[in-house]
């Protein structure tokens, strides 16, 4: 039997509604789709959507700027002063060449143009002779070999230093040394080459030496210069013979002087000094002239009163 007090089963009749007030009907909410109601990414740019609970906001329509944008401004250059001929001072002028009227001159404050300094000229390398010039040099020397004394074929004056002699020789004998002319097939060519060579070494072995030299010097200065221009064998015996000579009149030319000398000497060069004075002496009563007795005589004097004056005695008689 059901309880009068339970109604859970039994339907109520639905209450009056009162006058004027419309009746709702509960509305039924559709069935959700979860892959549409996951949230999305923004776009970039797109209008962002309403909070929820808030009602949308209406487009703000684009605003024009009130500062129109400026143009870029061109850089202003001066222009160039012009310079009055012969006045150093300058002129403003406007931009398209007139001067500027009113304006007063204005001086430059340029610094005067400086032209520029040029370089000083390198010094000119000595030319090479050519292939043409060396031969015609060469045949020149060989035509007029008979002609040309030592000095002339080396090409110097009669006063050149030794140093100079050597240098000239160097020069001459590398250019015309057969080695550099051996493959030539023009025999000519060769024939010059070997008889310019030959006088060039022969013009050096007699002016190297101060003894043919000075010999050589005398015979092409004198009479019989075109039968001297070479250095026969005859020049040097007579240049060994001079030598010796001279060498003799040195020593001196008597035989006890010579003697004495010698025995002079020998005792200056062991130091006794007193024998060496006495025997000089001795060698100059035969000679009395001789140059060398006599600076040996004032030597041997000299080293005599120095070892006299060491020894401390009171008085020297000579």
């Amino acid at each position: 039997m059901a309880d009068p007090k339970d109604n859970s089963s039994t339907p109520k009749a639905p209450s009056p509604t009162p006058a004027g007030i419309p009746r709702l009907t509960p509305a039924v909410p559709e069935p959700v789709d979860p892959a549409a109601s996951a949230p999305r990414a923004p776009v970039a740019g797109a209008p962002r959507p309403p909070a929820a609970g808030l009602p949308a906001m209406p487009a703000v329509p684009k605003v024009a700027p009130l500062v129109p944008p400026v143009p870029p401004v061109p850089p202003v250059r001066p222009p160039p002063p012009a310079r009055t001929a012969g006045s150093g001072t300058a002129v403003p002028v406007a931009r398209g060449g007139t001067p500027v009227p009113g304006v007063p001159k204005v001086a430059s404050v340029l610094p005067p143009a400086i032209a520029p300094v040029a370089a000083p000229a390198a010094p000119l390398a000595p030319a090479v002779p050519t292939a043409l010039e060396e031969r015609a040099e060469l045949e020149r020397l060989f035509l007029g070999l008979d002609g040309l004394d030592y000095f002339e074929v080396l090409g110097l004056p009669q006063a050149a230093a030794p140093a100079d002699i050597k240098r000239a020789f160097h020069h001459l004998s590398r250019t015309y040394h057969p080695d550099r002319f051996f493959q030539s097939s023009d025999i000519a060519l060769r024939a010059q080459v070997h008889s310019v060579y030959k006088r060039v070494t022969e013009a050096y072995f007699v002016l190297r030496d101060d003894a043919r030299r000075k010999k050589y010097l005398a015979d092409v200065s004198g009479p019989d210069r075109p039968r001297k221009l070479r250095f026969d064998e005859l020049a040097e015996a007579e240049t060994k013979a001079a030598v010796k000579k001279e060498v003799a009149e040195q020593i001196g030319t008597h035989p006890k002087g010579r003697q004495f000398f010698q025995v002079g000497l020998g005792d200056l060069e062991a130091g006794r000094f007193s024998a060496a004075e006495r025997n000089i002496k001795l060698a100059l009563t035969y000679e009395p002239t001789n140059p060398l007795y006599l600076a040996k005589l004032e030597e041997a004097r000299a080293k005599s009163y120095e070892e006299f004056k060491r020894s401390g005695k009171g008085f020297r008689i000579e």
